[in-house]
């Protein structure tokens, strides 16, 4: 009885133009239900493609630190995957910034075996390369990259250079007669007027029947020298002539430094050249630079720094 009355009193209120509907008019027909894919752990683009090819609407929630899901890949989704949405529906994305930072020991003068363990134990993983480390004896840490103290993903790579002690490795091969095995610096901060003394160690790779002069050049970046000595290798009581093939040369070399010399950056530089022709394009020639660099046919050995 109240349904006749409801209608009088609706069409009354609106006015006879507004339609009346009637009750059993069907719903809207509601969108197909679609499930959110499993993305967790894939890389984000990868996702997001996922994720609109089914239909949804992506939306970056921002990021949070994981142990195990890498950068810049998907750690949740919301709703999560399994929920059922309509077709158009928003999908909530949070992006792994990693692992969280933490502090990395400092190892600078431990044993490798020591500080292998200690960065082992703290999440990272080592790598390992050898360097000259001049007073710092042979088998111990002289740098570290990250170094000690800073905040880094738990698991990202620290290397550690260990120490050669003054001995620098090179094996370079000068005209395939000669190898500069490796030389000997104790240090490579220098003020004016001091000695530079290096060690160089030569191997005969074959017979010598040529005289040739060494010469040790320090030089800035150009190659042009501010010091330098040229000599027959030991003192020349020793010529490459009588060298026997494999056999260690010792050949120390001590070069001043000019007094008035400019503060900075300087290369020692090596090489060869036959008795009385010390032109450049008469030095022997770097067949392979081993673990040094070469430059004008000479092996640059280490830079040393002049300081004030």
């Amino acid at each position: 009885g109240l349904i006749p009355l409801w209608r009088a009193v609706y069409q009354e209120y609106v006015g006879t133009a507004a339609p009346v509907m009637p009750l059993s008019h069907p719903a809207t027909p509601t969108a197909p239900l679609t499930l959110v894919p499993a993305v967790v752990g894939l890389p984000q683009a990868e996702a997001e493609n996922r994720l609109r090819q089914l239909g949804f609407q992506v939306h970056i929630l921002g990021s949070r630190q994981d142990e195990k899901v890498p950068v810049g890949h998907v750690v949740q989704t919301d709703p999560p995957a399994g929920a059922q949405l309509p077709l158009g529906s928003v999908v909530g994305l949070i992006i792994s910034s990693g692992p969280p930072a933490v502090e990395v020991p400092r190892v600078v003068n431990l044993t490798v075996e020591e500080a292998e363990r200690r960065l082992r134990e703290a999440g990272f993983k080592v790598r390992r390369t050898e360097g000259w480390g001049g007073d710092v004896p042979a088998g111990r840490i002289v740098s570290q990259d990250p170094p000690g103290g800073a905040h880094v993903s738990r698991g990202s790579p620290v290397t550690i250079v260990v120490s050669t002690g003054p001995v620098i490795k090179i094996g370079a091969n000068l005209g395939d007669q000669v190898e500069l095995v490796e030389a000997e610096l104790t240090r490579d901060t220098f003020h004016p007027g001091e000695v530079v003394q290096i060690t160089l160690r030569w191997r005969a790779r074959r017979p010598i029947d040529q005289d040739y002069v060494v010469f040790v050049h320090i030089t800035p970046p150009s190659g042009i020298p501010i010091a330098q000595r040229d000599a027959r290798p030991v003192g020349g009581s020793f010529p490459t002539t009588a060298w026997t093939p494999g056999q260690l040369v010792n050949d120390v070399y001590r070069v001043r430094l000019p007094a008035n010399v400019p503060p900075g950056h300087y290369q020692i530089r090596v090489g060869m050249y036959p008795k009385g022709h010390p032109q450049i394009h008469r030095r022997l020639p770097i067949v392979d630079a081993g673990h040094a660099k070469a430059a004008l046919n000479s092996i640059i050995v280490k830079e040393i720094e002049v300081v004030r």
